[in-house]
């Protein structure tokens, strides 16, 4: 952060117009807590994500049925020959 710059944070759990005109009348210092939280939260989402993807890519390869959504050939055992 920018020193001089003071930062807040508006609190709201909904889109509605009540909700966030309620926030914004009401803001807060930020909690470095939270801040964490979040940023553990995304990073195990991007790991998650990734493993279920690769998981997915290797079940679908060995069954061979990439290949043939693809229209690729395939080597028999379930692996795409380009």
């Amino acid at each position: 952060s920018k020193p001089g710059i003071r930062c807040l944070r508006a609190r709201f759990s909904a889109l509605s117009h009540n909700d966030v005109t309620r926030a914004l009348a009401r803001l807060v210092d930020p909690n470095p807590h939270e801040s964490a939280a979040v940023d553990m939260r995304q990073e195990l989402d991007l790991r998650f994500g990734s493993a279920f993807t690769r998981f997915n890519t290797l079940l679908l390869q060995r069954s061979g049925v990439a290949a043939r959504l693809l229209g690729a050939d395939a080597d028999g055992k379930g692996n795409i020959v380009s």
